[in-house]
């Protein structure tokens, strides 16, 4: 048991309902080598929010727990990769998430 345990609970019970799959369409479009694609980083930042995360950085902490790493399949982006990501939402992305 770590820390983060009733956290890949609640990722797979989101990543299962409705709502994900709306939240997906909605999402700017990532692509590339070095991304796990813009489902999967919304995952790992609704997680960070959840965890209590106060930056980007934080999430290098997620990177190295073997049990939240398994929950989310081994696809935990670099704070770089997700600075990214967030700086792609335009106006459209946000309006659609809400």
């Amino acid at each position: 048991m770590t820390d983060t345990a009733g956290l890949g609970t609640i990722v797979e019970a989101f990543d299962e309902s409705a709502v994900s799959r709306k939240l997906e369409e909605c999402l700017p479009k990532r692509t590339g080598n070095r991304t796990h694609g813009s489902y999967r980083l919304v995952l790992t930042q609704i997680s960070s929010f959840i965890y209590g995360h106060d930056c980007l950085d934080d999430l290098e902490w997620f990177r190295k727990d073997p049990y939240l790493n398994e929950a989310l399949d081994g696809k935990v982006s670099a704070p770089h990769t997700m600075g990214d990501f967030l700086r792609d939402f335009e106006d459209n992305h946000i309006g659609g998430t809400n």
